[in-house]
């Protein structure tokens, strides 16, 4: 299975990825940039083969998010054989992720207030995880246990070591309840890998593609 980071409005850099791994199954990990003024005219190009899907980051429209067909949802799983050692494994995703730099953007053109799961939504979010008790998680942010295992404090361009938001809460307590074998993010536009315990965590830079 092929997971995708941030792809910021290049869409034809992510047909291209997408191209490539044409009968693969794919994941970008949010920030798409679906929804921003200058993409507005764009057009994804979706492989009819395969299975691809994405879920969304602070930098996605919400809205517009769920209008496509390839959009995974706010959260869910699935089951996947699609590895390279041709075990089956629970996905687990969660869309959602704050933006730091609200304050200097316009609510409805390049910001939206929802762009964080709502208190229910998070709520069906924790149930679903219960339930799945995934191999793998893949989201936009990550928990504060990736942040310190990562070093990602080096790369925050606002200087926080660790910036505490509902989502980050949110995945936080994901973490608690079950440490996943792997979790896949992006949203801090490096590429590191770590491990803490049992879980092995890897933020994808933009457009980097990482299989599993």
């Amino acid at each position: 299975m092929i997971f995708i980071g941030d792809v910021h409005g290049y869409f034809e850099a992510y047909a291209d990825i997408l191209k490539t791994y044409n009968t693969d199954q794919t994941l970008q990990l949010g920030d798409l940039g679906i929804g921003f003024p200058f993409t507005a005219s764009k057009i994804i190009k979706i492989p009819n083969a395969g299975w691809h899907k994405f879920i969304r980051g602070n930098h996605d429209n919400p809205a517009a998010c769920r209008d496509k067909k390839a959009y995974a949802g706010d959260s869910g799983f699935f089951i996947s054989d699609d590895f390279l050692d041709g075990i089956t494994r629970r996905v687990f995703y969660i869309s959602g992720a704050q933006s730091l730099d609200r304050n200097i953007r316009t609510p409805e053109l390049d910001w939206w207030k929802d762009e964080e799961l709502s208190d229910s939504e998070m709520e069906v979010a924790i149930s679903v995880y219960r339930g799945a008790y995934p191999d793998i998680v893949c989201s936009h942010d990550c928990p504060k246990v990736a942040y310190d295992t990562l070093k990602l404090k080096d790369v925050s361009l606002f200087g926080d070591k660790y910036h505490q938001n509902r989502t980050s809460l949110l995945l936080d307590e994901l973490y608690k309840i079950h440490q996943p074998q792997t979790w896949l993010f992006g949203h801090h536009h490096t590429s590191r890998f770590g491990v803490h315990e049992n879980t092995k965590f890897i933020c994808l830079d933009e457009l980097e593609t990482r299989r599993l």
